[in-house]
């Protein structure tokens, strides 16, 4: 009887324990869930004052907002012009006429070097070379951009010229018409394995000497309706000491156009100490009495700016073209 009873007794302590448990854990619940519901109440409510709220700026910000959008429209517009001012637009001329400027500024950029006293070829022909030597006429649409490129080529050789270069070997432009002239055969129809060979081939390209190939497009300097500037590259080869250098770079920076070196390549052509003849050493290792009879200062240095050599530079140089602007929209 006794062993019955502490069965029972230990089963209601049991269920006791059960029942206190599983009642501490359903108030837990519920007030967990109380708090869980609170947070998506308040949820629930910030979203509904986003989706109540007006999305549209107020008129005044707008007001606003439109004086901002035309003054830099006005920025815009200001730096337009500041980048176009002095640059060089292609220039409307028959290809008589541009021939008879090319012999002119050819004839110019010689009496320039004489008097500079900067070397020339013979046959110096501001990279134009296949209208020099024969005279052939340029095509009337090519005629404008060529013009153009003439009178860049002369502005960059008069810089080289007045800054003191003691010659100049190569001057090199995109020649543009040829890239036209092989780009346009690929475009008529000769059966598919021709038009596959034609495709593989390789594009123009042009080097100014500086080791790398850059390449001629046939739109070399064409300003699209959509483009914001156009560029033409031309390559130069000369010779300048160290100052001369400086003076060019500082010359094209600073000038009207839009130039950008993009290639600055340099060669030693002679060493930068030249040690006395083995006679002049002889003769002042010998003890002179009278200090006139020794050889004149000119003929004792070995280096400085007197015995400095003319450095071989080769250098590629990017013109652009800008887009004009009006309210905003190209011109």
């Amino acid at each position: 009887m006794k062993k019955k009873n502490v069965i029972v007794i230990a089963l209601v302590v049991v269920l006791a324990l059960v029942f206190l448990v599983s009642c501490f854990l359903l108030i837990r619940g519920i007030s967990q869930f109380s708090k869980e519901e609170k947070t998506l109440n308040r949820s629930v409510s910030t979203l509904r004052n986003y989706y109540a709220r007006n999305p549209f700026p107020s008129p005044e910000n707008v007001e606003r907002e439109d004086e901002n959008g035309e003054e830099l429209l006005r920025w815009m517009a200001d730096l337009a012009g500041a980048l176009r001012e002095g640059q060089i637009e292609p220039i409307q001329k028959t290809p008589a006429q541009f021939l008879r400027l090319f012999s002119q500024t050819r004839d110019e950029l010689k009496a320039v070097a004489a008097k500079t006293k900067t070397s020339l070829k013979d046959d110096f022909a501001i990279g134009f070379e296949r209208y020099s030597a024969s005279g052939s006429l340029p095509a009337p649409m090519d005629v404008p951009r060529l013009a153009q490129q003439l009178v860049i080529a002369d502005q960059i050789c008069r810089v080289i010229f007045e800054n003191g270069a003691t010659e100049l070997s190569k001057l090199q432009r995109e020649v543009f018409e040829s890239a036209a002239a092989s780009a346009a055969p690929a475009s008529s129809p000769t059966g598919a394995r021709g038009s596959r060979r034609r495709r593989t081939s390789p594009a123009a390209a042009a080097s100014s000497g500086g080791g790398r190939a850059w390449r001629v497009s046939a739109s070399a300097g064409v300003l699209g309706e959509n483009d914001l500037h156009a560029r033409m590259r031309f390559g130069v080869s000369f010779e300048a000491r160290q100052d001369a250098l400086f003076g060019i770079l500082n010359a094209l920076a600073a000038h009207d156009m839009f130039a950008v070196v993009t290639l600055l390549k340099l060669e030693k052509t002679g060493d930068d100490v030249n040690p006395p003849a083995k006679a002049d050493e002889e003769a002042a290792g010998d003890l002179v009495a009278d200090p006139s009879e020794y050889p004149p200062r000119s003929q004792r240095l070995m280096s400085g700016d007197m015995l400095e050599k003319p450095m071989r530079v080769t250098m590629e140089i990017d013109v652009y073209r800008f887009a004009g602007f009006t309210s905003g929209k190209e011109a």
